[in-house]
């Protein structure tokens, strides 16, 4: 089954599974509630601890206090926009499935849908920092992924700060003094 939700039916979700939770009921919903509201308060740009235990996978020595250091955890990620349908799911990962194999990392992909005609996806290169190959190896499958996605007409809404990106579309504002 699909579940569309927003803001207010989390938190009217979050308030039944409270009060009932206290009283020993709906125990199983209330970790659904959780799991959604995180994954929502992280398409709003809101990190959670369990989205960056994923972050420190390929580190041969992760840390202890995975919050407070996040030193040597590597991580590259974009987020495109794609039409909700399956055959624009399906070009994106032929699209990009080869590429991670090209540079010997997974294909960490993941789509949400946003709207009922928009996915999200998000695309990410985790990798050991500590390794100066693997971070060079990294740096240039996030650079050749994000450009094939671009090529493709899947542009993001969001990326990491090390994209900078140049729209097809220009905007021409004028403004009368």
């Amino acid at each position: 089954h699909v579940h569309f939700f927003d803001h207010r039916m989390l938190r009217l979700g979050q308030a039944v599974t409270g009060a009932l939770g206290r009283m020993g009921l709906l125990r199983g919903l209330a970790g659904t509630v959780e799991s959604a509201r995180s994954v929502y308060d992280l398409l709003y740009g809101i990190p959670a601890a369990d989205h960056l235990r994923g972050v420190y996978w390929r580190m041969r020595r992760p840390p202890q206090d995975l919050i407070a250091d996040l030193g040597n955890a590597g991580g590259l990620w974009f987020s495109p926009v794609l039409p909700a349908t399956g055959e624009y799911a399906r070009l994106l990962l032929d699209t990009l499935e080869p590429i991670f194999d090209k540079h010997g990392f997974e294909p960490l992909i993941t789509m949400t849908s946003v709207t009922e005609r928009a996915l999200v996806g998000v695309v990410s290169v985790f990798y050991d920092a500590e390794s100066q190959a693997e971070t060079e190896a990294a740096a240039a499958c996030y650079e050749e992924l994000s450009a094939a996605a671009f090529a493709k007409g899947f542009w993001p809404y969001r990326t990491g700060v090390q994209k900078s990106i140049r729209s097809p579309i220009r905007l021409s504002i004028s403004v009368d003094g």
